[in-house]
């Protein structure tokens, strides 16, 4: 862990490497970044994201997705392995590019 990391820093988790800090006995991140493969893929990199955050928390889920995906199909593959989250927000691959 940082050795300087504080309360007024922030954490931001990817896929599957919220693991690695709550082994340095932080709380749920401030915000995790999830492809929406993590979700639904079957290969072993989602497999393995699935299991490590299976039942896992999370104070915001700001996820990076496929035009295709919408609220209603993140919130039924985040439940499948039970990932919860206080609040869900989609950015879809046009949003992260800076189209309208």
């Amino acid at each position: 862990m940082p050795a300087d990391l504080g309360p007024s820093f922030r954490v931001i988790t990817v896929n599957g490497s919220q693991a690695v800090t709550e082994g340095w006995g932080l709380g749920p991140p401030d915000i995790t970044l999830l492809q929406f493969n993590q979700i639904e893929g079957t290969n072993t990199n989602a497999i393995e994201v699935r299991r490590v955050l299976s039942a896992e928390g999370l104070a915001s889920s700001m996820s990076f997705s496929g035009a295709r995906t919408t609220d209603r199909i993140w919130k039924q593959g985040l439940a499948a392995f039970d990932y919860g989250y206080d609040e869900l927000d989609i950015v879809d691959r046009y949003e992260r590019n800076g189209a309208s």
